[in-house]
């Protein structure tokens, strides 16, 4: 037989011997129990003594008093043993009853070991500005366990913007988060300008980490460029029109291709028919990756038109690169002057950096507890799900 000892006090294990057929006058055996891996009086109450059976009885019972306790530990038995009986030693068929006390206390588990919090640094974009300097504010947040203080290094790298001409670099320089700590700005100040240039980007990098590791080292700084191309003084009077095309500035797309609209304005005398040529010119952006070239396009105006369009096909994809230009560019004028002959096109890049960190989950302590762990990781396809218990 068995029983769980509880947590406190104590718990009676009932010991049934029988006779086989009813005593025909009184008989009577001794019993005593006996250790095994539980021991008396620690695990339970010894006893001894004997049992009677009068005329007509085929049964008796023997209690055992089993001690609760708190105590994580394996199984214990203990014995009663059967001896003397008046019917002689050769009438005990089994003379040992076995009692096994089970044990119904889990250990409390540590809690596990705390992870160091995880750094990241945010990606910051705005206008240069034509004087003096800009703020760039870059964020790095802290999360995880924040309890204790943590402290990186980070400094300022080129891109296709350099130091000290766009912006003021910054040398290896030590940030601290205090205890409790979520979040601090690193600042880097660029320097306005009036050239009329593509966007331009340059880096804030971590490094050396202490009491923390680092889920995203790089932020992005984007200088966009607000500067337009000078206007041109208005030209003489003239019998013929003017005309004059606009810059385009779009983002390009993940996939497939992004319709890029030229305007061409004729101003001036409109009354006549006029036409222009055109074709398309490579800078940063280049064919056949980057957009769909014209070699030689002809536009025509009616007489009393004013305006007409030209279209430029830009090939979109997913690759992270800087903002790239190209040029349509107007020639060969009939019934007409070119008065601004080159139109800019910025494809604007618009593929994010993804990443993911740790995170986990514990169930209460009490009781017979689950716990959950999840860890999510930046470098694979998927995260994978774990569950401990």
């Amino acid at each position: 037989m068995s029983t769980a000892e509880g947590d406190s006090g104590t718990t009676d294990l009932t010991f049934t011997v029988t006779l086989s057929a009813a005593a025909e006058g009184t008989e009577t055996v001794d019993f005593d129990t006996a250790d095994g891996t539980a021991t008396a009086p620690s695990d339970y109450t010894a006893r001894s003594g004997t049992l009677t059976f009068t005329a007509g009885e085929t049964s008796q019972t023997i209690t055992v008093s089993v001690n609760g306790d708190t105590d994580v530990e394996s199984d214990e038995t203990f014995f009663v043993d059967l001896s003397d009986l008046s019917l002689g030693a050769d009438a005990i068929e089994d003379g040992r009853g076995r009692a096994t006390i089970r044990n119904d206390d889990e250990a409390e588990e540590p809690p596990p070991p705390t992870e160091p919090p995880a750094l990241r640094i945010d990606d910051v974009q705005g206008a240069e500005g034509d004087t003096g300097t800009t703020p760039f504010l870059f964020t790095v947040t802290r999360t995880g366990d924040t309890s204790s203080e943590s402290s990186v290094r980070y400094r300022t790298t080129n891109g296709t913007a350099t130091a000290p001409s766009d912006y003021t670099a910054i040398a290896n320089t030590t940030l601290i988060f205090t205890p409790g700590q979520t979040s601090t700005t690193i600042t880097v100040a660029v320097n306005g300008d009036t050239d009329v240039e593509p966007d331009e980007r340059f880096f804030v990098d971590l490094s050396s980490p202490i009491n923390a590791t680092i889920a995203d080292s790089r932020g992005r700084g984007t200088i966009l460029n607000d500067d337009d191309e000078p206007e041109e003084p208005p030209p003489p009077p003239s019998e013929v029109p003017n005309l004059r095309i606009n810059n385009v500035r779009k983002l390009e797309g993940h996939s497939g291709t992004t319709p890029f609209t030229f305007t061409v304005t004729r101003s001036g005398d409109t009354s006549r028919a006029s036409s222009v040529r055109y074709h398309t010119v490579e800078d940063t952006a280049t064919v056949p990756q980057d957009f769909v070239p014209l070699s030689d396009g002809l536009l025509r105006f009616r007489a009393g038109q004013t305006s007409r369009t030209i279209t430029i096909q830009v090939k979109g994809d997913g690759k992270r690169a800087p903002d790239e230009i190209f040029y349509l560019q107007l020639r060969e004028p009939s019934g007409a002057t070119i008065q601004r002959g080159r139109g800019m096109g910025t494809i604007v890049n618009d593929d994010p950096f993804l990443t993911i960190a740790d995170a986990s989950v514990r169930a209460p302590s009490t009781g017979r507890g689950v716990r959950h762990r999840a860890r999510a990781c930046s470098s694979r396809a998927g995260a994978r799900l774990t569950m401990v218990r």
